[in-house]
């Protein structure tokens, strides 16, 4: 959770952080547009280098490090346009569940084609940055904001890391020592793919063969 999302920020106990309806505008904004996403995706723990919401000055762990070391990475691929973060994603149960009243629980993957957007009023399910990526609440004595909450973990500093419950945790590796040719095509989200809180990645990598 980087530095400029501070003041966008609830300390809701010591240590404890949640997204502002101002924050969460603002990060929905930025993902709305290409230029946005790519600005989001400098502050992924692979590559960034700065400070954090405490002033903590972090960079990308060795294990990151030696992955970028050995592998060509989606990160890298700065010739194409960044997709629609797969975490961490309302899921449909969830949205279902809020228009119709009652609770509803998928049991199966569902596919976009698949639903009958007459019934179901699909413009107003989840079409939109906000209700993708910071909608589910599920209230009550913990009023939980599963997508607003900034997630704590160990670092190989011996620290605590801090981190936005949205992003690109997939991702596609060229090895890039290998005696093939090959360049990343395409990297995209399976928005059409209706899963839990995580979309699936796509991707396409171009290999020339020798000879």
């Amino acid at each position: 959770a980087f530095e400029e999302l501070r003041p966008r920020l609830q300390e809701r106990s010591p240590g404890k952080f949640r997204i502002t309806d101002d924050g969460v505008t603002w990060l929905a904004d930025l993902l709305g547009s290409a230029s946005g996403r790519r600005e989001l995706l400098a502050k992924d723990d692979l590559v960034f280098s700065g400070r954090d919401i405490n002033a903590t000055e972090c960079s990308p762990s060795k294990s990151s490090a030696k992955l970028r070391q050995m592998f060509s990475l989606h990160v890298d691929a700065k010739h194409l346009e960044v997709p629609l973060p797969t975490y961490k994603r309302t899921p449909l149960s969830h949205l279902l569940s809020e228009q119709l009243g009652l609770r509803v629980q998928l049991e199966d993957v569902v596919v976009l084609d698949a639903l009958d957007v007459n019934r179901i009023h699909w413009e107003h399910l989840g079409n939109d940055t906000f209700s993708r990526y910071f909608a589910w609440h599920t209230p009550g004595a913990e009023d939980e904001w599963p997508q607003r909450e900034i997630k704590t973990d160990p670092s190989d500093m011996g620290e605590e890391s801090l981190y936005l419950q949205c992003g690109w945790p997939d991702g596609v590796a060229l090895y890039r020592d290998s005696s093939l040719d090959a360049q990343l095509e395409a990297w995209e989200s399976d928005t059409s793919v209706m899963t839990t809180d995580h979309l699936p990645l796509r991707a396409v990598v171009k290999v020339d063969w020798p000879g």
